[in-house]
Order: structure tokens, then C-alpha cells, then sequence
């Protein structure tokens, strides 16, 4: 019986994640079943909620071993995270005390806390002038989200798409 279980168990994560549709356990954004639409265009996808994995980093791996990112089976044993594209090539992001700035623009519910809830210190990201295949990722669903204004800027890779909730 035990078996049976396991097995519908694991033919449903195949099922789901075989047709594009991730669980997201984070709460960046709503948790739940989202879908991967299509592959991200990094010309054109700027406010596009996108789902990536994480890079093996000093930055991501803390945020790893402290739970704001879930284990998973990706880069570093991190679980894929959604994020809203905020700035793309050729935009300047400028992430300090006060916020995150794009082009000059301070963007709403940016201001880094500088502790988590444990109130353990928490990292600011760098800004700088994009180049080609950076991006910058934040929230605008939860102002506690582990987002840009702690990581900085993220290359494009390990990008799973642009996901729509389901």
C-alpha cells in the first residue's frame, strides 16, 4: 500500500512539473501551482514575473541556509524563486537604505529592512548600469521578500520562463 502511494506520489510531481506547472513555496508571491508560459525574453520582459534557480552564490546560499529560500533540486540544493522583472540591459539600478532606484525612479516597497525576523543582519545588493543579460528581480506582492535589494543584480541563466498563476 505504502508503495502504491509513493508511486501516484511521484507520477503526479512528474505530471506537474513534465507540463510546465511548478509549486511555488515561497511567499514572494502567492503560493501555489503556477505555469510556466514560455521561455523569458530579456529584450522585452521588463514587469514579467519570472521563475528562476537561483545561482550557487555566497549570497544565495546564505539565504538558503538561513530558510528564506526552500531546498530544492536545482543549482545549490535551491528550490526555483518568482520574481517581477524590474529593470533590464541599460537601465542604472541604484539599491541603498532609502531603496531601490531604476533609472533614477525610487520603486514602491523597496526600502531593505536590515534585519531578518531572527534579526539576523541582512546583505544589500549592488547596483550598477545593466549589461547584457542582467536583470533585477524584486517583489511587489511581499515588501519581506529575499529580492533584489538583498542579492543585487542576477545574470540570465538557469531562467525556467515566465509563469502565470493557476
Amino acid at each position: 500500500m505504502i508503495l502504491v502511494v509513493v508511486a501516484i506520489f511521484v507520477m503526479s510531481i512528474m505530471f506537474i512539473y513534465g507540463n510546465g506547472y511548478r509549486w511555488n513555496r515561497t511567499p514572494s508571491f502567492p503560493m501555489g501551482i503556477w505555469r510556466v508560459e514560455r521561455p523569458f525574453d530579456p529584450s522585452r520582459d521588463l514587469g514579467e514575473l519570472v521563475l528562476f534557480e537561483p545561482p550557487d552564490t555566497e549570497v544565495f546560499r546564505l539565504a538558503r541556509k538561513r530558510g528564506y529560500i526552500p531546498f530544492g533540486f536545482g543549482e545549490g540544493f535551491m528550490a526555483p524563486l518568482i520574481k517581477r522583472v524590474v529593470a533590464l540591459e541599460g537601465d542604472e539600478v541604484v539599491i541603498n537604505e532609502t531603496g531601490v532606484y531604476v533609472n533614477g525612479k525610487l520603486l514602491p516597497k523597496s526600502r531593505p529592512f536590515r534585519t531578518d525576523r531572527k534579526g539576523r543582519a541582512l546583505p544589500l545588493g549592488k547596483g550598477k548600469v545593466l549589461s547584457e543579460n542582467e536583470v533585477l528581480l524584486m517583489s511587489d506582492y511581499n515588501e519581506r521578500s529575499f529580492d533584489g535589494r538583498y542579492f543585487g543584480v542576477v545574470f540570465v541563466e538557469g531562467w525556467l520562463g515566465i509563469v502565470e498563476r493557476k
